[in-house]
């Protein structure tokens, strides 16, 4: 049996009750919200899927490069659980080669498929990265684990010396260093490190992190904030994604001895208190969310029963709405408004991650 065939002939198996009927009710899930998206958003023609739907309208527009990491992050996660998803992997795979963009001066993923010019986001380019690893893991065809490297040198040429390091967001709009672009590129690079073994990547991962770690780090409770702009000014909205991703890639240097001012742990702990509603959800946008939840499962640290209460809040949004979900993990979809693609794939992500806790 082939490595592909014997990752889609995987079943689930039991751990405590609770966490089996976590695993066992988001398993249920997953079915339905794929029906959904493929439904409202796959395109036949382009095999690529709707940036976003709406009752009544015929919205064309594919997705944005965000959207595709994420909605690649979903295939990847809930493949095994379905032959269906399992089979149309391969086939996104293929397609977002559309949003690759050979222009000068470091190929990179556009922000939309066929670019005419150049519209390239470097936090794209790192969900990117860590998204293709993971198809890589899963397919073992290095076709993605190459594109991945690729992007991932893409996501490096957006660092300079300006506020002493870090990366910017935007390729044709360098006013700001993001955590969104700096925590998730550190993971990124961790991620290819861990196959290709060139010490140049671990060294970004540590350095990206450190820089993000000194400047956008609130000291109070461990949470991160959102950018610095070039005149130094901090904006300090905190988005769940951002310090999921700072936790995550400090776990993970910590594990090799690395120390630093407030443990991973600790900031987990500040950001599952701080966004998490129990019964209610997630004080956070899906989008975001998912990212959080990942990393908590990836560490350990998400308790059974909060899995539970979360896959049923998300249950409860989705199932009257025809399994359509709005922006946010605290309260349904309203019919009438638009629904976009990244929100949906976020939640069918976070199911796919809950349900694989069973095997």
């Amino acid at each position: 049996m082939t490595a592909w065939l014997a990752f889609i002939a995987m079943t689930s198996a039991d751990a405590s009750p609770v966490a089996h009927s976590a695993a066992s009710e988001a398993k249920e899930l997953i079915p339905h919200v794929y029906a959904q998206i493929e439904a409202d958003y796959w395109h036949a023609e382009s095999k690529l899927y709707r940036d976003a739907w709406k009752d009544g309208e015929n919205l064309s527009q594919p997705a944005f490069n965000w959207g595709v990491g994420v909605m690649l992050s979903a295939l990847n996660g809930s493949a095994r659980f379905s032959p269906e998803i399992a089979a149309r992997l391969p086939v996104y795979l293929q397609s977002n080669r559309l949003y690759w963009n050979q222009r000068s001066p470091v190929a990179g993923f556009d922000v939309l498929p066929n670019p005419g010019g150049i519209d390239r986001y470097y936090d794209d380019n790192a969900w990117m990265v860590i998204a293709l690893v993971e198809s890589y893991e899963i397919t073992q065809d290095v076709q993605w684990l190459d594109l991945a490297e690729q992007a991932l040198l893409y996501v490096a040429s957006g660092e300079d010396e300006k506020l002493g390091g870090g990366i910017y967001w935007r390729e044709s709009d360098k006013a700001s260093k993001n955590t969104c672009s700096n925590t998730p590129s550190a993971v990124a690079a961790l991620v290819v490190y861990k196959h290709r073994k060139k010490p140049e990547y671990r060294a970004m991962a540590e350095r990206w992190l450190r820089w993000t770690l000194t400047h956008l780090q609130d000291p109070t409770d461990g949470l991160m904030w959102d950018n610095m702009s070039l005149d130094g000014k901090i904006e300090k909205t905190k988005w769940s994604y951002n310090s999921a991703l700072t936790i995550r890639a400090q776990a993970a240097l910590e594990k090799e001895g690395e120390t630093f001012p407030i443990s991973a742990k600790k900031q987990w702990e500040s950001a599952w208190e701080y966004w998490f509603l129990g019964k209610k959800g997630m004080l956070s946008h899906g989008r975001f969310a998912h990212l959080l939840l990942e990393t908590g499962l990836e560490l350990g640290w998400v308790s059974s029963e909060d899995q539970l209460t979360l896959v049923r809040a998300l249950r409860k949004y989705g199932e009257p709405h025809a399994w359509r979900f709005g922006p946010d993990w605290d309260k349904p979809f309203v019919p009438g408004s638009r629904a976009e693609l990244i929100d949906q794939a976020s939640v069918l992500r976070g199911l796919a991650l809950i349900a694989q806790q069973g095997d």
